[in-house]
């Protein structure tokens, strides 16, 4: 997170897509996050956005 190694986590595989959520309170806004997976030299990484609050819809 941010170019720091916070944690591991294990994702869960639907199909072809990997995926795994933080809480956002961990995470924040425009904080960029990497994985790497284990076994393969790939990295993917994205930036958290605020969407707004959801609860309210």
């Amino acid at each position: 997170m941010n170019g720091r190694r916070v944690s591991t986590a294990q994702a869960r595989r639907i199909g072809n897509t990997l995926s795994h959520t933080w809480p956002t309170m961990h995470t924040g806004t425009d904080t960029k996050i990497c994985v790497k997976f284990a076994g393969i030299g790939r990295v993917a990484c994205d930036t958290t956005r605020y969407i707004g609050d959801r609860a309210q819809l």
